[in-house]
């Protein structure tokens, strides 16, 4: 089998946690990856294992690996990361990096941290109760609704009914096609849960209706302040 390690990049100083001495070997198909980490991780973070393809221009983080990732990883040294070669590395020329979840957030998203919140509404429709915890994990999510002109570049057409507008949102798609979109841009669609937690906003929420505030007018565009039309 082609070896797929070239370089190995040794971070430096992070905001809490310095992560130094990092090493690589290839087990057949299992990747393991060796490292060292003085002080503590921030409340929210959590350490990913990032892979480039490119030079190091871009990284991505590597799911299902397991070991020392995620929350709650300690400060010490041989701290070991392990996962399998899969597609997108057999047989490239690949480099690996190790570091917070922040450093490989994609352009055009966010990081939001996991955590517990209390979903739905006893005031509202049927559908939105009872009140009940639920617990979701961190993901990355995209800062702003998906484009007219993004749409039209996957997907080669614009169901929108305000078209015309390249930077203001696609809508009047189907779940169907939604769906679709993410599939092909390597994404996926957010569960209903993590939709209201991130619109709630997320482990920083202070309790406010909607993400960052309770004036409808602040926080979004809507019958009242939208002129009947997308922005």
């Amino acid at each position: 089998m082609n070896q797929i390690l070239s370089l190995i990049l040794i971070l430096g100083s992070l905001a809490a946690q310095t992560i130094s001495n990092v090493q690589v070997r290839q087990e057949g198909l299992e990747i393991i990856i060796t490292y060292d980490m003085a002080g503590g991780l921030q409340p929210g973070d959590e350490i990913k294992v990032g892979y480039s393809t490119d030079g190091g221009r871009n990284y991505k983080p590597i799911s299902g690996a397991d070991g020392d990732v995620g929350i709650n990883i300690k400060p010490g040294t041989g701290r070991e990361i392990s996962f399998l070669v899969n597609d997108a590395l057999a047989g490239k020329n690949a480099k690996f990096k190790v570091g917070t979840i922040s450093e490989f957030t994609p352009p055009g998203m966010v990081f939001v941290a996991g955590g517990t919140f209390q979903m739905g509404s006893n005031s509202g429709g049927d559908n939105e109760n009872p009140v009940h915890t639920v617990m979701v994990s961190s993901f990355f999510m995209d800062k702003t609704e998906v484009t007219q002109a993004e749409y039209r570049k996957v997907m080669g057409k614009n169901p929108s009914r305000f078209s015309g507008c390249d930077d203001c949102p696609v809508e009047k798609v189907s779940w169907h096609d939604a769906n679709a979109y993410a599939q092909k841009v390597g994404k996926r669609l957010p569960t209903e849960a993590e939709w209201e937690y991130a619109a709630r906003g997320g482990n920083k929420s202070k309790g406010y209706t909607y993400s960052g505030s309770s004036n409808l007018d602040a926080a979004g565009w809507y019958d009242n302040n939208s002129g009947s039309k997308t922005h």
